[in-house]
C-alpha cells in the first residue's frame, strides 16, 4: 500500500514535493525513480542480506528505507545515541551482514576486522558508504520488514521484527485520524531511526501525499546532550509544518519558547508526543499557547 501509494502520487501528482530540506527536494515522480534505480542496485551488491542503517535525518534515509521495502530486505534501524557496544549488538543480534552510513570513518574504526567489503554511493545527493560484513546471518520472521531496538534501561538493546503490513496499517490509521491530505507538511524532528517519526511521521505522510521536512539532526535544534529550542522553533516556521511529533521535554521547550512571547506557530496543526509520560499540565500549556496538541 506504501509504494503503490508513491506510484499513484507520482502518476497523478509528478511535481508534488514528497521529501524536502534545504539542499534538496525530490518531488513523487522523482522518488519512485531514485526508490527503482537503488532497489536495483542494492539488489545487486547485498545479496537480499539484512540491511542496517545509520544516516543522519536526511531524504536519502527515506529513499533507502522504501527501496528496501520493494526488495523486501529486512531493514535495521541503528540510533545514533547507542553506545559502541550497543551498536555492535544489534548488528550482530539482528545478522546484519551490511550497513549503509554516512558516517563512515567512525564505523570503519568501530567494525574492523569485521569489513569484507565497502562501496560509496550517493543518494537523493547524499554520498553514502556501504560495508559488507563477516557477520553471521540471523533467520528472521519470513514477514520481517524491519527490526526496531529500544536500548532499555538494562541489558543489551531489544530488538523486534515488525512487518510491513502492521507498520501500514499504523501509519494508515494516523493518517486518517488526523487528516493528512496532499496539502499537509510534515517536520520530522525525532530520528528516523525511532520507529514513531519514521512510521506516524514519514510513512503517514507519504501515503496521504503530503510533503515530510526532513531536516538533519543539528537544524532542529539536536547538538550532543543539548537541544537548542530556537532551532526547533525556526524549523517549524520555515518548513509550515502542520504537524510534528516530539518528546515531552521538546515539547516543554517548546511551550516555554511561545510562553516567552514568540509568535504563534500558525500552521501547526497537530502535535504527537510519544517516548514517556506527558503531563496533564503540560498538554494544557501547549493548548492555550498553540491549540495544536
Amino acid at each position: 500500500m506504501l509504494l503503490h501509494s508513491i506510484q499513484e502520487n507520482a502518476a497523478l501528482f509528478p511535481h508534488a514535493i514528497a521529501l524536502k530540506n534545504d539542499q534538496t527536494a525530490l518531488t513523487y515522480a522523482e522518488l519512485n525513480n531514485q526508490i527503482v534505480q537503488l532497489s536495483t542496485q542494492l539488489s545487486a551488491s547485498t545479496c537480499h542480506k539484512t540491511i542496517a542503517i545509520n544516516v543522519d535525518n536526511h531524504p536519502a534515509w527515506v529513499v533507502l528505507d522504501l527501496a528496501a521495502i520493494t526488495l523486501a530486505i529486512p531493514l535495521v534501524p541503528l540510533p545514533s545515541f547507542f553506545s559502541d557496544a550497543q551498536l555492535l549488538h544489534a548488528i550482530q543480534d539482528a545478522g546484519a551482514e551490511v550497513i549503509i552510513t554516512d558516517n563512515a570513518d567512525y564505523f570503519r574504526q568501530l567494525l574492523g576486522n569485521l569489513i569484507i567489503g565497502t562501496t560509496v554511493f550517493d543518494v537523493a545527493h547524499k554520498t553514502l558508504t556501504q560495508f559488507t560484513l563477516a557477520i553471521a546471518s540471523v533467520a528472521l520472521p519470513a514477514s520481517t520488514s524491519k527490526v526496531t531496538y529500544t536500548s532499555g534501561t538494562t541489558g543489551n538493546p531489544k530488538g523486534v521484527c515488525l512487518s510491513l503490513s502492521a507498520l501500514v496499517n499504523v501509519a494508515n490509521s494516523i493518517k486518517n485520524a488526523v487528516g493528512l491530505n496532499q496539502n499537509s507538511q510534515h517536520c520530522c524532528v525525532l530520528p528516523l531511526s525511532t520507529l514513531l517519526e519514521n512510521v506516524a511521521g514519514v510513512y503517514a505522510i507519504l501515503l496521504a501525499g503530503g510533503t515530510a521536512h526532513i531536516l538533519p539532526s543539528a537544524q532542529v535544534g539536536f547538538s550532543g546532550s543539548s537541544f537548542d529550542s530556537q532551532k526547533l522553533y525556526d524549523a517549524l516556521i520555515k518548513s509550515h509544518a502542520n504537524s510534528v511529533i516530539l518528546l515531552p521535554e521538546l515539547l516543554k521547550a517548546l511551550v516555554l519558547k511561545l510562553e516567552s512571547g514568540a509568535k504563534k506557530l500558525a500552521d501547526l496543526r497537530f502535535i504527537a508526543v510519544g517516548g514517556a509520560h506527558v503531563s496533564t499540565q503540560l498538554l494544557a500549556r501547549a493548548t492555550l499557547g498553540n491549540a495544536c496538541v
